[in-house]
């Protein structure tokens, strides 16, 4: 065995390990949600909630406090008709829309854009179903838990093995095309 190949082995070694941390690093940061952006904590009615009451209002609670610009919040009733009631008054970190008075038992659509505290606009799509005192008239939607998440980290997760995978595979080919050039 010659010098330059016993020196290559732990080169590709290292290269792969490299290769295996940015891989690493690269998935990890894409699957971190941004944190600077504003976060819902709370809606009211909640998220997948089943009131009695006719609310009169949607009420947004976010993390931090979001800028007055751009905002928007869009309610839609089970016949897909949209029931708010002029632009969302924003309060430091809550936004307020009102609504037209609502009538139809079933599921309400809430889907809201906001502008962060940085610049940044969020949206997202939640809702609650409304079933009148008098009783049903039509069952209300299934409402997504949001259990599909694990779904994404796992694909997040095998997408940062088979690049990193693929990285160590090149730079041992790659390694050792070298080595064997230099014989």
């Amino acid at each position: 065995m010659s010098g330059p190949f016993i020196t290559a082995i732990p080169r590709a070694i290292t290269r792969g390990i490299a290769g295996l941390f940015i891989g690493l690093v690269a998935g990890v940061s894409m699957a971190v949600p941004a944190n600077a952006h504003s976060v819902l904590i709370s809606m009211t009615p909640a998220d997948g909630s089943l009131v009695m009451t006719a609310p009169t209002a949607v009420v947004l609670t976010f993390d931090e406090n979001v800028q007055s610009l751009g905002d928007a919040v869009s309610v839609i009733d089970p016949m897909g008709k949209q029931i708010q009631n002029g632009t969302p008054q924003v309060l430091n970190n809550t936004m307020t829309q009102a609504l037209t008075p609502i009538t139809v038992p079933g599921h309400y659509q809430v889907l809201y854009r906001v502008v962060s505290a940085d610049g940044h606009p969020v949206t997202k799509e939640l809702g609650f179903n409304y079933l009148s005192a008098s009783g049903p008239t039509q069952a209300p939607a299934p409402v997504d838990s949001g259990g599909s998440s694990w779904v994404s980290t796992a694909l997040v997760t095998l997408g940062i093995v088979v690049i990193a995978a693929a990285g160590f595979i090149f730079m041992r080919r790659r390694s050792a095309g070298s080595a064997e050039s230099t014989d």
